[in-house]
């Protein structure tokens, strides 16, 4: 018997030495101990409280036995405890630039506090290898954003209630105007065109149609200096309103394109420019292929039948220096016309051209290229004194010279005497 309790009071003192480092029992050798006191050595020690929950010991490297607190679900495998943290305030991240796939941010229900984290897959992606993050809407000022220039894509928006500014619009059409084709759908009309302006009917697509712009303008006052006469594409429509200045002797034969039919322009010219008539350009009174010579100030009424068809008027007016021939000493008299779309009215006061004859012609000189014909013609008969003798004279034009010629037709004169023209209006063609 004393041998038996001897090789348990061994055990005991063996199991007692281990635990030692950490407490002393107070059991005196050889005692045996009760049940009591074993569980009120063990409940007291540090690495055993059997009062916390969800904890496990463990050894440091010193032995000890410790506890520790458990949170998360642990699996064992291999003698290794593995245990996930149902909440973490710290995770380990990789810093990935190239991978090409599609990765979705994650973000939770709360500003705070433990909650679930959550992604989604088709309104919220990131693609580190393309730097591409897609969200389906963005709501801000976006004043901030940089580095948008060239990359910054304006896609559809289904409903956009205000924009402080809009540098781009994708899809639209280079000078042309946005529209809804439907509702909620924005359409682009066609570039528009020189002195348009935008019409629509309210059942069909806006459209483009004459109107009254600004600069290129159809019938708006305003004034262009300094076009150049001569040649077949002379731009009277380039300027600020429908009162053309046309500078030069140049002759035009044809003027460029209108903005459109319709279109219309006054020109005022500043010299003896020409015009030629032809089938695009019409010019009353005057046949095609005659060349009309104009004058200072002289007024052409341009209208376009068709945007390269024109039809013109014109009329000029003016007096100059008629000079009588045939004289001892060459009378003059200030002489007036006006000039219509072919036809001229020339004045001569009456009286005025007189003196003594010295030749057997009488001719006026001094005539403006643009009230002389291109032709003979016979103007009028007339009233005239030869050497004291009221006669009758015919007037006519003869390779281009005013000639009086007595009698009905070119009669002479009587070198000596007096020689006068009573004077009269002369009205005839200039074709």
């Amino acid at each position: 018997m004393k041998k038996v309790l001897f090789a348990v009071s061994l055990m005991l003192l063996s199991v007692f030495a281990n635990a030692s480092s950490n407490s002393n029992p107070g059991f005196i050798y050889g005692q045996v101990p009760t049940a009591a006191q074993w569980n009120s050595y063990f409940t007291s020690k540090l690495d055993y409280n059997a009062g916390a929950q969800d904890t496990i010991p463990y050894w440091d490297a010193s032995g000890n036995i410790l506890n520790a607190l458990v949170s998360g679900d642990c699996t064992a495998s291999a003698n290794v405890f593995t245990c996930s943290a149902t909440n973490a305030t710290n995770i380990t991240t990789t810093n990935d630039l190239a991978t090409n796939a599609t990765y979705y941010p994650v973000f939770q229900t709360a500003t705070g506090g433990t909650n679930p984290l959550k992604t989604d897959s088709t309104g919220l992606t990131y693609n580190p290898s393309t730097g591409v993050f897609f969200a389906e809407v963005f709501s801000g000022a976006g004043t901030s954003l940089t580095g948008t220039a060239a990359s910054l894509t304006v896609g559809t928006a289904t409903n956009a209630t205000s924009a402080t500014s809009a540098t781009s619009v994708a899809g639209g059409t280079q000078w042309g105007v946005l529209y809804q084709s439907a509702s909620g759908t924005t359409a682009s009309t066609a570039a528009g065109t020189t002195s348009y302006v935008l019409t629509s009917n309210a059942t069909s697509a806006p459209t483009w149609q004459v109107g009254v712009p600004s600069s290129t303008a159809l019938n708006v006052i305003g004034y262009t200096a300094g076009v150049a006469s001569g040649g077949s594409a002379v731009d009277i429509w380039t300027g600020t309103g429908n009162v053309v200045q046309m500078t030069g002797t140049g002759t035009t034969t044809g003027f460029a394109a209108a903005p459109a039919a319709g279109a219309q322009r006054q020109i005022i010219t500043t010299g003896a420019c020409l015009f030629t008539a032809s089938s695009n350009l019409i010019i009353e009174g005057i046949p095609s292929g005659t060349t009309i010579t104009l004058a200072a100030n002289a007024t052409v009424h341009v209208v376009a039948i068709t945007t390269t068809q024109f039809k013109m008027t014109y009329s000029l007016s003016g007096t100059f220096t008629a000079t009588g021939t045939g004289f001892t000493a060459n009378p003059t008299a200030t002489a007036s016309y006006k000039v219509e779309n072919g036809w001229c009215k020339l004045t001569i006061p009456q009286n005025v051209l007189t003196g003594t004859s010295n030749a057997v012609t009488f001719t006026i000189t001094g005539l403006p290229a643009s009230i002389v014909p291109t032709s003979t013609k016979f103007l009028a008969l007339t009233t005239a004194t030869n050497n004291g003798t009221i006669i009758e004279v015919a007037v006519f034009f003869l390779s281009g010279v005013m000639t009086l010629g007595t009698g009905l037709g070119n009669g002479a004169w009587t070198a000596s005497g007096t020689k006068l023209l009573a004077g009269s209006e002369f009205t005839y063609s200039l074709n």
